[in-house]
């Protein structure tokens, strides 16, 4: 069994990234798809943050201010 999968994105977006970790080597990126890898897991915690905030009514960072904040 295959660990990974293929997808397909747009040249203008892949050049576009590209460029940036050229330009920026301060980002750290080895490589497009790095980046790309990255950017999905931000998406996906951002995804399951605005799900549970949807769910339990309450976001979720309240959980972790000082008691006295909340």
């Amino acid at each position: 069994m295959r660990k990974y999968k293929t997808i397909s994105i747009h040249a203008e977006l892949y050049n576009e990234i590209k460029q940036m970790i050229q330009e920026h080597p301060e980002l750290a990126y080895s490589s497009v798809t790095e980046y790309i890898r990255e950017a999905m897991r931000n998406k996906i915690i951002q995804d399951k943050l605005r799900e549970w905030t949807h769910i339990h009514s309450t976001p979720l960072f309240l959980f972790f201010l000082p008691p006295l904040l909340h």
